[in-house]
């Protein structure tokens, strides 16, 4: 079954009808990004609710929670990474983790993440690295030890302002939408993380 998010609300595709249908328990809801977590269930990325989990065998909508002193009721995107982790970035409030349970937010300061930065979308390589569009440049971010290393104009970035568009190739190329077009990349063909040897492509 194919779910859509829509600023109207979650709608299913119908086949026969070939329209989309509402699912009425999550009507008026702006959901940005759909990610499927298991057989039945959905989490969807809100702009005013936060994070929302849909079981679509029973209907059933639950409304997850937050961690001591950490929320963000307005959620641009989720990432599902290869260990099951749950990442929501939360625009300006930050990066926020969750194992299954509550989210947690990534200590910002500690993580070398700028204060007032806005997280968009997020890719996991195959090394396990995210990579995060921001509007203030492309991150890739280690949750092991915390390292953040940002890509800019500098290192040949079109538009240090990233959008919320995102994409994995079947080569594990990835797409970042900016101001300025698509930027191009693939992890696996970093060498080092000088500027003169990043293989960053942006495109117009």
């Amino acid at each position: 079954t194919l779910f859509v998010g829509t600023t109207a609300g979650l709608c299913r595709f119908d086949p026969l009808s070939e329209t989309l249908v509402m699912v009425e328990p999550l009507r008026s809801i702006i959901v940005g990004d759909v990610q499927q977590i298991d057989d039945e269930t959905l989490w969807m990325a809100t702009y005013a609710h936060g994070v929302i989990s849909y079981n679509t065998s029973d209907g059933s909508v639950d409304f997850l929670g937050w961690g001591e002193e950490c929320s963000a009721s307005l959620v641009s995107s989720l990432c599902i990474d290869a260990a099951g982790t749950v990442w929501a970035m939360g625009f300006t409030s930050g990066l926020f983790k969750s194992d299954g349970g509550t989210f947690e937010r990534v200590n910002r300061a500690k993580s070398g993440f700028d204060s007032s930065e806005v997280f968009f979308t997020a890719l996991q390589d195959s090394d396990g690295y995210l990579w995060i569009a921001t509007d203030k440049g492309l991150v890739r971010y280690s949750e092991a030890d915390g390292e953040v290393f940002r890509f800019t104009e500098q290192e040949g970035l079109i538009n240090n302002k990233l959008r919320k568009a995102s994409f994995v190739l079947a080569d594990s190329t990835m797409l970042f939408g900016s101001d300025d077009g698509f930027i191009r990349l693939n992890p696996a063909e970093f060498k080092s993380y000088s500027p003169l040897t990043c293989p960053v492509v942006s495109e117009k």
